[in-house]
């Protein structure tokens, strides 16, 4: 189906509206994209069927046209640090402050330097990016803002008009899969006037809100000079049965856990079972759909009986567990092993994850648990 751009569908009732060249706000979500809008070359609605995905002719009848491959070659991340949930390549320095939004309201800001070509990549799933072009962060005003599918609400704005190029991973309900980047160049033509090289940034994460202001820079970045990797761990190793005490808050607790690659290995449920009740108690749940272990922080475990049982006392192989982790439905990076159908985790990555203590008692051969102190790197 093709239809004229101002025309919009309301029931069986269609509106006619005139003027196709000088329309400068098309809303958000406005056009579907299983149709195929007319517009005349070089308009801003071209422009905005570009950036949103949407199939588009001229008017004339010339060079009918789908939207763009996207890009699929993201920028390779380099001189990277790591700044709450999403890590910036070409990083030079960084502080925070304490700002004013929109409300009035004091909100803590990172100040972010980068260098020409620098990036921000999200880290996390359920992430979107959002510039706000001149008001402040929290601003109610839909038209101020730039987001990674859309046109400025405000006129014939795009991100690229701002130096910034968005790289699109998976949108899903609104919001972007973890990879999603901006990348940002230095505008060279702004060398007296810096508004083109700054950027307001508000980044929403699973619900929680965090504030940046982005400046683009001349200076050589300082950053980790590798992309970040994650270390390569054997897909299958040998786990030799732990032969230490274990106290937990105090009371000694008997549990089927291995020494795995030097490493104390422990059955994640029975972790979960014995914190149950504690202020740093978490439940677990299975996804067969995806292959994923959930795991939600301040809930109460819900036993499925088989928890704490003892084990025979033998050396086993284990094999690197390939479930997808979630903690709070965020995807995070934990090593696993699998013993017999059960998934055993590094007693030191779930005390860091739940933010409880453990620590080693070489005098007594005995690892110690305690909720009531947070987690310390020994």
């Amino acid at each position: 189906m093709t239809v004229d751009l101002g025309q919009f569908s309301t029931g069986d009732s269609v509106k006619n509206i005139p003027a196709l060249t000088t329309v400068k706000y098309i809303g958000k979500n406005a056009l579907n994209s299983s149709k195929t809008y007319k517009v005349y070359k070089g308009s801003y609605a071209e422009q905005y069927c570009k950036d949103n995905n949407i199939k588009y002719a001229y008017v004339d009848g010339t060079s009918s046209t789908n939207p763009s491959t996207p890009i699929t070659e993201f920028p390779k991340m380099e001189y990277t640090k790591t700044l709450g949930p999403v890590t910036f390549s070409n990083y030079v320095s960084h502080e925070e402050r304490n700002l004013n939004d929109a409300q009035d309201k004091n909100i803590t800001v990172t100040w972010v330097r980068i260098s020409d070509k620098g990036s921000m990549r999200a880290d996390y799933d359920n992430t979107e990016f959002i510039l706000h072009l001149f008001d402040a962060w929290n601003s109610n005003d839909e038209k101020d803002t730039g987001r990674t599918d859309n046109t400025f609400g405000m006129g014939n704005w795009t991100l690229k008009s701002w130096d910034i190029t968005p790289y699109k991973t998976t949108k899903t309900n609104g919001t972007w899969s973890k990879g999603l980047t901006w990348q940002f160049s230095y505008n060279t033509m702004e060398n007296n006037n810096t508004d083109r090289n700054t950027h307001r940034i508000t980044i929403e994460t699973n619900g929680k809100k965090y504030y940046y202001y982005i400046s683009v820079v001349t200076d050589k970045p300082t950053g980790s000079t590798t992309t970040p990797t994650t270390p390569t761990v054997p897909t299958t190793a040998t786990a030799t049965p732990t032969a230490s005490k274990v106290m937990v808050n105090g009371k000694q607790i008997s549990f089927d856990a291995y020494k795995i690659n030097d490493n104390n290995y422990f059955k994640l449920r029975d972790v979960a079972q014995v914190l149950r009740g504690s202020e740093k108690q978490f439940n677990v749940t299975w996804d067969e759909t995806r292959n994923a272990i959930n795991l939600i922080s301040n809930q109460i475990y819900i036993s499925v009986g088989d928890e704490l049982t003892s084990g025979d006392g033998m050396t086993k192989q284990s094999i690197l567990t390939t479930s997808t982790i979630y903690k709070d439905g965020v995807e995070i990076s934990l090593t696993a092993y699998n013993i017999g159908g059960s998934n055993y985790f590094k007693l030191r990555d779930l005390g860091q994850t739940f933010d409880f203590n453990v620590t080693w008692d070489g005098v007594n051969n005995t690892i110690i648990i305690d909720t009531s102190t947070g987690y310390m790197e020994n």
